[in-house]
């Protein structure tokens, strides 16, 4: 008979009895490894940093203290280098990406300051921050055991210069000299004490300081000499991070 289930737990037969359709999987860059197997995904993730100190006047490191809504990703947006501070046995089919990407006019996101030393070197020194991306990884920790892994990337781009001003042939000043550039090394993480499927997080998980950046050294034209720029040329200290399911 229509609407008659036969025991507890079948699905109701005949008209006004079908089973209603399956739900649409979740857009794999975000929900790979991350839906609880109803369909729940998160297109969004709120990060809330604080705590993060400035040693410049620029107000740099100010800047990145605030609430950042991250979307779903399809990968990197910025600084593939981070590849590097991945977790060690994380199968890339399983990860997923929420990111926000900073542009258009930088104003205090970016620190930039020079001095000329007694060889005639100008050093400058310049921080940006790019971005933040979250990242779910899936670890393999045995033959079929897992576990997850979460990390949180901050992105920047932090350059160390060393150069003299000549002339050309023309008399056009230009620059000759070296620069180097380091966008890896800062980032949080959260391992979940037991199995956590669905991005539902409440911004009561425990995200810790995982990696800081690496300085930055350039040799200089002249002199022999050699110019380095550290993370704490910009930011006295590092802050806490929450992230919440939006």
């Amino acid at each position: 008979m229509p609407g008659i289930k036969h025991s507890p737990g079948c699905l109701c037969c005949g008209e006004g009895g079908d089973p209603p359709p399956p739900p649409p999987p979740p857009p794999s860059p975000c929900c790979n490894n991350c839906s609880d197997g109803g369909g729940y995904f998160n297109d969004d993730m709120d990060v809330t940093i604080s705590g993060f100190g400035d040693s410049s006047d620029c107000g740099t490191c100010d800047f990145i203290n605030g609430t950042f809504t991250l979307q779903c990703a399809g990968g990197l947006p910025f600084c593939a280098g981070i590849t590097a501070d991945y977790p060690v046995s994380y199968i890339p089919g399983d990860t997923c990406y929420w990111s926000i990407e900073f542009s258009g006019y930088p104003g205090d996101r970016e620190c930039s300051f020079l001095f000329t030393d007694e060889h005639g070197n100008i050093k400058s020194s310049s921080m940006i921050w790019t971005g933040l991306v979250l990242m779910k990884f899936r670890i393999l920790t045995g033959v079929d055991d897992y576990s997850d892994h979460w990390r949180l990337f901050f992105g920047y781009s932090m350059e160390a210069g060393c150069y003299h001003v000549v002339l050309d042939d023309e008399g056009n000043p230009v620059n000759r000299g070296n620069i180097n550039t380091n966008c890896t090394g800062l980032n949080y993480k959260y391992i979940p004490t037991g199995s956590l499927t669905a991005c539902g997080l409440t911004g009561s998980e425990s995200f810790t300081l995982n990696d800081t950046p690496d300085d930055v050294t350039v040799n200089c034209p002249e002199a022999g000499e050699t110019h380095t720029v550290a993370f704490t040329d910009f930011c006295s200290s590092t802050g806490t991070v929450e992230v919440e399911a939006a």
